[in-house]
Parts: C-alpha cells; structure tokens; sequence
C-alpha cells in the first residue's frame, strides 16, 4: 500500500469515527435518550473499531516498507498507542517512500491514480475539520466526555 492511499484510508477511517460519535451525539440529543455512560460507550467503540483499523492498514503499508507489519500491533496498545503513531508512524508512513523494486512480502506499489492524490491531500483537512466539530461539541455540551 502505497503513502497516498494509506494516508486517504487513514483519513477515511477517522472521519467514519468522527462523523459517528457527532451523529450518534446529535440524534441521542434530538431524542432526548443523552446519557453520559451512553455517550462515553460509543465513543469507545467507535475508536477501537478504529484504532483496529489503523493497525490493519499500517500492517499494509509497513510491507511496502519492507519492515515486518507486528510493529503495527504496538499502535493498538492503549494511551502509547496514539502516542507512537503520531511521533513515530505518521513521519515514517505517511512520508518515507516505499520499495521501489520488489520486497520480501510482494511486489512494488504502482503509481496512485489523481483521484487518490487528492484523497490524500484533502482527508487530513478533512480530519481537521472532524475534528474540530468534535470538540466544539464536547466544549459546549460538556457532558459528551
């Protein structure tokens, strides 16, 4: 897996868990069912789904590093986790060019289609923006996290 399609599905994943605790938030507000515990519990799951999907896809990309994919296992260990992915993964994945021959776990990744590119380069301002609504609506609800 190349560096623009992981960073697109990456950012994919993480707007699937942003725009999943927003919605759930919102529709548990409209019905009057707000309940912290509630709340707390899908934002839980959400972001395990998540980091589990991350760690999947950091497997695959780990392979067109020619590096052995257990190291994404590391990422899904709880508080180190995020902490190792964003000082160490997110430099290394997403910005060191893979193999350009082929490795011991296949053959080279082909050039990324413009559509990619683009994924790439607009998911993580789309993450931001993620992001960003989300915690406005912790900060003004209070009761979220």
């Amino acid at each position: 897996m190349g560096r623009a399609t992981y960073v697109a599905l990456v950012s994919a994943a993480i707007l699937w868990f942003c725009g999943t605790v927003i919605l759930f938030h919102v529709q548990a507000t409209r019905a009057g069912l707000v309940s912290r515990a509630g709340l707390v519990l899908t934002a839980q799951l959400a972001g395990y789904v998540c980091i589990l999907v991350v760690a999947v896809l950091s497997a695959r990309r780990l392979r067109d590093l020619d590096a052995s994919p257990w190291w994404s296992l590391a990422f899904a260990v709880p508080y180190l986790g995020v902490v190792l992915y964003l000082v160490v993964a997110v430099p290394y994945l997403w910005f060191f060019p893979g193999s350009s021959s082929p490795n011991r776990y296949g053959e080279a990744v082909k050039r990324p289609s413009l559509v990619t590119v683009l994924a790439a380069v607009l998911g993580p301002l789309l993450v931001l923006c993620g992001l960003f609504v989300l915690r406005t609506i912790i900060q003004v609800d209070g009761a979220f996290l």
